[in-house]
């Protein structure tokens, strides 16, 4: 079997995430929209095909560069804390 971290969905990863952090950074809940790609897809299904299509879409947006790498930090802290 599966450990239990990897068959959790990204979203529920999220609600444990921000009670992990008491109080919601300011901020995160503005970049929790660019990430509903990833909302019912478990960890252990996520890909890097996946994240490649989410990429170039993220890409496609007319937002700063600054601010599509904080939503790829955004995504790394949350996957990073359910692996941890």
């Amino acid at each position: 079997t599966l450990p239990p971290f990897l068959v959790i969905t990204i979203i529920s990863l999220l609600s444990n995430f921000r009670v992990y952090i008491s109080i919601l950074t300011p901020g995160y809940d503005n970049k929790e929209k660019f990430i509903e790609f990833f909302f019912t897809v478990k960890l252990k299904d996520f890909n890097t095909m996946q994240f490649e299509q989410w990429k170039r879409e993220i890409n496609k947006l007319n937002i700063s560069l600054r601010y599509k790498n904080d939503i790829y930090k955004f995504l790394k802290s949350i996957l990073n804390f359910g692996v941890k």
